[in-house]
This record gives C-alpha cells, structure tokens and sequence, in this order.
C-alpha cells in the first residue's frame, strides 16, 4: 500500500498543476484540515504520505532563479505542516514516523534563513513538550505490561 500511497501523493501534485500551481495551496489546506489528524493510523499514514510529497514536489525548485519560494504555498503554511508532521511522529506506524521525520527535513531544506529559525525553535518547544495526541481508535489497556505490575494503573497505549 506504501507505493499506492506515494503515487497517490504525486499525482496530487500533478493535478494541483505542479509546483507553479494554484492548487497545491487548496490540497495541502484539505489535507491538513481533513486527512493528517483524522480517522485511523491507516488514514492518517496516507495523509503523512501525500502531504510529504505535496512538501517535496509542490514547494518549487530553490536552485530557479525564477522561482519565489517565499510565496510558495509549502511556506505559507509552513507552521502548520511542521505541526502535522511534528504530530505524526508519535504515531506507531514506521511508514508515518518516516514520512514526518522526511517531511520536516525537506521543509526546513526549502525554507529562507527567517523560517528556518521558526521551525527550529517550533521544533524544540515540541519535543520540550513532549504531548502525545490521543485519537478515537487509540487503544488503552489497563494493568497489562511489565510496567504495571497488576497494580491496575495505566501501563501502555497502543493503536
């Protein structure tokens, strides 16, 4: 399902009319008001798979001169793709936590000096933080696991 995914995300790109495009901007707000926070580990890993390839493929290319990165709609919505991907790091899916970890490499890549630092320090208060969203389908077990000894108490979560 993984290369579906991948595909999937690409031709997002593709008829949102490339990295040039008026509709990446619309995509990527669907996505992140819609899909990346919503539904079950399933859905939320497809969404962290297109909005990767949304941010790899529909941000522009740095290195064109002809090119405004800063009005890029990947930068307008710079904070707030980082909170998405910074989000699905904590979740128990390796493909998810792989596409976040890359997603957020490739936005700080893209940014200027200016959102670079935003994104950094974003970053830092989000792993000083350390929240972890708890969602409809997430899975709480009580007086399981090593750490609980059979005392009752909350020992695990998983999805």
């Amino acid at each position: 399902h993984e290369e579906l995914h991948f595909a999937i995300g690409e031709a997002l790109v593709d008829v949102a009319g490339g990295a040039e495009g008026e509709g990446v901007g619309d995509i990527l707000d669907r996505i992140l008001d819609k899909h990346i926070n919503i539904g079950s580990a399933v859905q939320r890993a497809a969404a962290c798979t297109w909005l990767l390839c949304l941010v790899k493929y529909g941000s522009g290319d740095k290195k064109d001169a002809n090119s405004n990165p800063q009005q890029s709609p990947v930068l307008v919505r710079a904070q707030k793709i980082q909170k998405a991907f910074s989000l699905a790091l904590t979740e128990s899916r390796q493909l998810t936590q792989e596409c976040a970890s890359k997603g957020l490499a490739v936005l700080y890549e893209i940014g200027d000096e200016k959102t670079k630092d935003e994104l950094v320090e974003s970053l830092a208060r989000v792993f000083k933080g350390g929240t972890r969203k708890v969602t409809a389908d997430t899975e709480i077990k009580v007086g399981v696991g090593s750490n609980s000894g059979g005392s009752g108490k909350m020992a695990t979560y998983s999805e």
